[in-house]
């Protein structure tokens, strides 16, 4: 067994998760190794409604099969009259009149049965013998919107000698004949994410890393030591780790991402693991995300939004530098960058400007992909060292009392930048408004943290 937790009976379809507030799902994912298809099958349980429901709507990737759906409106089934479908954005829309109305109040679930085979998108994967939906790409589960998190329970169906991970805390394993069923609860809400594949697994420290076995060149040791080191220096800044475990998964990103950070996870490029010494800023950055940007979100159309994602990343990434490498090399980072690296620098920020890329990191909400990217290299270039540069005048100490308290008020919900400056204001009164006020809400660069 590759977790260590108590044997539990498996749930019923019809078990489900407390928060009846949330969406909640129960999703059976087999895999079939051999031609390259993950089956998924589940049952989709709707927060409670208000008004009479007569349609319902969701996304879902047009990577997948037509889904086989289903309805029921307070356990009796919910005819469908008719199904449509249309293109969105990269997603697929699909709109379901039912021929009867569901009364408020009275649970609405769907069922569905699609397929994924063969499938390559930058975070959606299904290969022989391995393979990976993240959360952050494709929507490879049915849901209302991105923004929305969710409660679930996750069981993978793989063949034996095919390990499996996904979102939530382990609960078990169940070996039938040539094929191993593992069970997942995610109990807080997020988003979902599964991988499989032939893994070698090393347990280092409250970490789990998981490298495939085809790649054995990576060193486990050293990616279990930066992560140990980094979590270390973001527990003091942030507070404990938001979940109970954390995985380190190697996935085949084929180069197309570094890494993702998934709900105590994180799904890493085969690249990356090769290179955990020399890149003590990538590991604390991505695991910072398990506070910022997984733990607690931003509304996607606040204002600074980027902030509170990759700009507190990268905040986590500057003090883990500083506390292994020394104030030096940290400030040295902060200036240049280090080696290719140097779009989270001062002088990252720099080639923005000449590019013509300035904006107040706070004052625009992005409209389109160009300026998603551009609001992320800002947060983390002038953003990053802009944070740095309030801890050093406010008191990191005290600072960091702020956060704590701020992430925690806000765990497993989603809130904006917008109300940590809020906080901090508060906290830190007039000259406090008066930084974030030039270094987030006005172009331009004002030396500060550089």
């Amino acid at each position: 067994m590759k977790f260590l937790a108590p044997l539990l009976l498996f749930l019923t379809s019809a078990s489900f998760a407390s928060d009846e507030n949330r969406s909640h799902y129960r999703l059976d994912i087999v895999i079939d190794a051999a031609a390259d298809i993950a089956r998924i099958s589940g049952d989709w349980r709707l927060p409670p409604h208000q008004d009479t429901v007569r349609a319902m709507q969701f996304l879902l990737s047009p990577l997948a099969s037509d889904p086989a759906l289903k309805a029921s409106c307070g356990g009796a089934e919910l005819p469908i009259a008719g199904v449509q479908q249309t293109d969105e954005g990269g997603d697929r829309r699909w709109s379901i009149l039912f021929r009867a109305a569901c009364l408020p109040e009275n649970p609405l679930m769907l069922s569905f049965q699609y397929e994924y085979s063969g499938t390559a998108a930058p975070q959606l994967r299904i290969a022989r013998g391995e393979g990976f939906a993240g959360s952050g790409g494709e929507l490879w589960y049915p849901q209302e919107s991105f923004a929305e998190l969710e409660t679930a329970v996750i069981t993978i169906d793989a063949p034996a000698g095919v390990e499996s991970v996904a979102t939530g805390d382990f609960l078990d394993e169940r070996p039938e004949g040539e094929r191993v069923r593992s069970r997942f609860e995610l109990r807080a809400p997020g988003k979902l994410a599964f991988a499989y594949g032939q893994y070698r697994i090393v347990v280092r420290g409250g970490s789990t890393v998981w490298q495939l076995a085809r790649s054995m060149d990576g060193d486990l040791e050293s990616v279990a030591e930066a992560a140990a080191k980094s979590v270390a220096v973001l527990a003091d800044a942030f507070g404990p780790l938001p979940y109970r475990d954390l995985r380190i998964v190697e996935v085949d990103f084929q180069s197309q991402l570094p890494g993702t950070s998934e709900l105590g996870m994180l799904f890493v490029d085969p690249a990356q693991m090769r290179e955990a010494e020399t890149r003590l800023t990538y590991w604390a950055h991505e695991l910072a995300h398990q506070w910022w940007g997984v733990s607690v979100r931003p509304f996607a159309s606040s204002p600074g939004a980027a902030m509170l994602t990759e700009g507190m990343a990268q905040y986590g990434a500057l003090l883990a530098l500083e506390r292994v490498e020394g104030a030096e090399s940290a400030a040295e980072y902060r200036r240049n960058g280090r080696g290719d690296d140097t779009a989270p620098s001062y002088a990252g920020y720099r080639a923005l400007v000449a590019d013509g890329g300035d904006k107040p990191i706070a004052g625009f909400v992005p409209q389109d992909q160009a300026e998603v990217l551009l609001a992320q290299r800002l947060a983390t270039s002038k953003g990053a060292i802009a944070i740095h540069g309030f801890a050093e005048r406010f008191g990191r100490a005290e600072f960091h009392a702020v956060l704590r308290a701020f992430l925690e008020r806000h765990r497993g919900d989603r809130t904006s930048w917008t109300d940590l400056e809020g906080e901090l204001v508060r906290v830190f009164g007039p000259e406090a408004a008066k930084y974030l006020k030039t270094w987030f809400h006005q172009p331009g660069w004002n030396g500060a943290g550089s």
